[in-house]
This record gives C-alpha cells, sequence and structure tokens, in this order.
C-alpha cells in the first residue's frame, strides 16, 4: 500500500495594528494584554501582531456627550462620529498605508443599525483599514473577530452567498457570534493569500 500526506505551511506574517484610544488616555489601554490574545488566537496560522497606541483623540460627537454606533442614523460605511474620528487622525499622524487602525471607544451608546436591542461590540468593514472597538476595550476576541474583517477580509460565517455556513450563533467559528475562536482551513488560506492587498479606503479615496 502507497500513500501520501500533503501539508501545507504558510510563510510567517506579521500585522501592524496601532490602537487610537479617543477621549480617554493612552493609559486605559492595554496594549501587552491585548497584543497577546491575539497573538494567542493567531499563532498557529504563522500570524503575529505589532501593536501600538496613538496619543488620545478628542471629537466633538453629532448626537449628544457620546460616541453613537448604529442607529437608524447610518448612512454608508462609516457613520458621522466615525468620520469624525477617522479626519482627526489624519490630521494628528501620518497614516501607514500597511497598518490597521482600531479606535478605542470606552463610551459608546452601541447600537445595530436596525435599531434593535442587541449590542454591536466592533465594528469593521471588510477590507478597510479603520476599525472601532466599543466599551469592553481589552476584548482580544472582539479585537481579533474585526481585525479579520479588516485585514483579512473574512466574512461572517452566516453572510449570505456561497460562503454560508450555518445560521448566526451555531457555529464555534471565530466569524460567528457564538464566542467561538476557530478558524477552518478556507479561512486560513483567505488570510495568507487575501482577494485584496489593499485597503478598500485608500482605493475609494484615489477613486474619489
Amino acid at each position: 500500500i502507497v500513500s501520501k500526506v500533503n501539508v501545507m505551511s504558510y510563510d510567517k506574517v506579521t500585522r501592524k495594528v496601532c490602537l487610537v484610544p479617543v477621549g480617554i488616555d493612552k493609559s486605559e489601554i492595554k496594549v501587552n494584554e491585548i497584543k497577546q490574545g491575539l497573538d494567542d488566537k493567531f499563532a498557529k496560522l504563522m500570524v503575529d501582531f505589532e501593536v501600538t497606541v496613538a496619543e488620545r483623540i478628542d471629537i466633538t460627537y453629532a448626537n449628544g456627550d457620546k460616541f453613537l454606533h448604529g442607529g437608524s442614523g447610518v448612512i454608508g460605511v462609516y457613520n458621522d462620529d466615525q468620520k469624525v474620528a477617522i479626519s482627526k487622525l489624519k490630521e494628528t499622524i501620518a497614516i501607514d498605508d500597511e497598518t490597521c487602525y482600531l479606535f478605542m471607544v470606552k463610551n459608546c451608546i452601541a447600537k445595530k443599525a436596525d435599531d434593535s436591542n442587541d449590542i454591536v461590540s466592533g465594528y469593521m468593514p471588510r477590507g478597510y483599514q479603520f476599525g472601532f472597538i466599543y466599551n469592553e476595550l481589552t476584548n482580544s476576541r472582539t479585537i481579533a473577530h474585526e481585525l479579520s474583517h479588516g485585514a483579512f477580509h473574512l466574512k461572517h460565517t452566516f453572510a449570505a452567498g456561497e460562503d454560508y455556513i450555518a445560521p448566526e450563533r451555531s457555529t464555534d467559528n471565530l466569524m460567528d457570534y457564538a464566542g467561538g475562536e476557530t478558524l477552518n482551513h478556507w479561512q486560513w488560506q483567505d488570510i495568507h493569500l487575501p482577494k485584496s492587498v489593499r485597503f478598500k479606503w485608500l482605493q475609494d479615496e484615489q477613486d474619489a
């Protein structure tokens, strides 16, 4: 009997992540804890993270005294508060084309766009450079989930279309909402061979 085993290996990938405190002191961002949580989740995928913290930014909120995510006022990819935060960061630092920026927002009304009672813990559009983490700022699973959208272009497991796997909250996958951290082989491939190597935000700006 003759047989063989095909073993797929990946080169190590390092992704740069900059955490941006919004309205809070940068000392509140537990950078080492966040990095350790990310490395633990992605180590077997041969991915590690270079995590830094930017200086605090302060913005004027569009609706009251708190940052708002969601609600019936959401228009386009980013809402008003998100756009203001991104613009403020661009005034403060030179944006690195190879870095993902996560705005850490401690005081946020984090509703879904349909005004349901569900609470949103983070937001990062697929393939975009800028994301947002809300209220629980050391939740490495939420951060890993959002970076998987932005940096690695991964979809939710319950997304409509050919990538649909199972109903929402029914798997232990990182890209579901049931609290799991598993990533499947096809997701490993997307992480190491992303469909696009450029952030959509950069491309959108060039096309504008």
